[in-house]
């Protein structure tokens, strides 16, 4: 098992847990456009959220996967 998290936010099997300078999160830029790229993750998580009216979150281990496959071949 590697560290991994999806989009650099979420991590498989910890629900609502939002982390930041995570694996993965670093866009290359620098630390605000970092900030600012999980920020806009951040809205579309909660704006999904609140509109299936849900309690919880959490990235699947299958999306997670995917994600880190994407990840590993750029």
């Amino acid at each position: 098992n590697k560290f991994q998290a999806y989009e650099g936010l979420t991590v498989p099997l910890f629900p609502n847990l939002i982390t930041q300078a995570s694996p993965y999160a670093w866009v290359g830029m620098s630390w605000f456009d970092t900030v600012e790229y999980q920020m806009r993750h951040m809205d579309r998580l909660f704006g999904e959220v609140q509109r299936r009216n849900a309690t919880t979150f959490e990235v699947t281990p299958e999306a997670n996967a995917q994600f880190r496959e994407r990840m590993s071949k750029l």
